[in-house]
């Protein structure tokens, strides 16, 4: 039973966060259980379905947005984006999965390499780490000069939901909530390095001490910043469709969220993120490269958390042993 309403909880959390039935119900799956038991599914879809459902109805109500409207709005010209989109584009997919899968994995390891210092440090009795009130409230300074509007933009401080909506907007990319050319300031290419360096190391730091965060929101906004960043580049040398930056973000922001999870289903919470289909093919081309490389290399942000703080783990059986195995 306590299973059962951790895998509904799990689907009915990323149903409502993102607005993705499906997904959740598939993210739950993937995430909560090395083998997952049939009887576990109806209970996370029948979640995942009223989460979705209640986020909608709420948002309809409190906000005026149409009810069935997709979270983040993404409106391309189906025609000329696929016109315009071929086998280079596939390449650039491949690329960002490389990226993806190699920094979503070492995202993983230093989380559990900063979980081990902070453990060792307790046993030496090094003041910083001895209490978690002084390291909690050091991250969360921090955290807030990082963050700081005035140092570096606008856009900085913007919630999970915001920074998605501006970095997957197709056209250039504009800030309008506070000023319209705000992301332009000083240099487009440089905010963006400092924005996916300050998305990528604070959730590293956040999801350490003992207050509940996430990271999968924060990571996306790394992998879309660098997607972005490059589609950017893309437009301005090379002369592409307005909209290729919008899908290379979608790319990053998919491929970094796999390559920390071990979970394809990212794809499909992002497709019912945007109510989009187009992107569908480089999405999987990017995830499938990122998956693969980053399960070569270690665990997922979940077994690494468990793994760390030396909980009950039962690992996947690989098969190269499983063959081996006999009655």
């Amino acid at each position: 039973l306590r299973q059962q309403v951790l895998c509904a909880a799990m689907a009915a959390g990323v149903a409502a966060t993102f607005g993705s039935p499906i997904g959740g119900v598939l993210y739950s799956i993937e995430v909560t259980s090395t083998y997952f038991p049939f009887r576990n599914y109806w209970l996370s879809a029948y979640t995942g379905f009223i989460a979705a459902l209640v986020f909608r109805l709420v948002n309809a109500s409190r906000l005026g947005i149409p009810l069935f409207r997709a979270v983040v709005q993404i409106n391309y010209n189906t025609a000329e984006v696929l016109d315009d989109m071929n086998g280079f584009d596939l390449l650039i997919g491949l690329a960002l999965g490389v990226f993806g899968g190699l920094f979503g994995a070492l995202f993983v390891k230093i989380h559990m390499m900063i979980v081990y210092i902070r453990r060792l440090g307790i046993k030496t009795g090094f003041y910083l780490l001895k209490t978690p009130y002084l390291y909690g409230f050091v991250v969360c300074l921090l955290t807030a000069i990082v963050i700081f509007p005035g140092l570096v933009g606008d856009f900085m401080p913007l919630r999970a939901t915001g920074v998605l909506a501006a970095l997957f907007a197709p056209g250039p990319l504009v800030f309008p909530l506070v000023r319209q050319h705000d992301w332009q300031k000083n240099n487009l290419y440089w905010n963006l390095v400092i924005f996916a360096l300050s998305r990528y190391v604070l959730p590293v730091l956040t999801i350490s001490i003992p207050i509940p965060s996430g990271f999968l929101l924060p990571i996306m906004g790394t992998g879309g910043a660098v997607g972005r960043m490059l589609g950017e580049w893309v437009v301005d040398d090379l002369e592409r469709h307005p909209y290729i930056p919008s899908l290379y973000a979608l790319i990053g922001a998919s491929a970094i969220a796999v390559g920390s999870t071990h979970s394809y289903s990212t794809v499909i919470i992002l497709l019912e993120l945007t109510g989009q289909m187009i992107p569908s093919i480089p999405l999987l081309v990017g995830t499938i490269t990122a998956i693969t490389i980053s399960r070569k290399i270690g665990y997922n942000m979940f077994d690494g958390i468990i793994i760390s703080r030396k909980l009950p783990f039962l690992p996947d059986i690989r098969r190269d042993k499983s063959l081996l195995l006999t009655a």
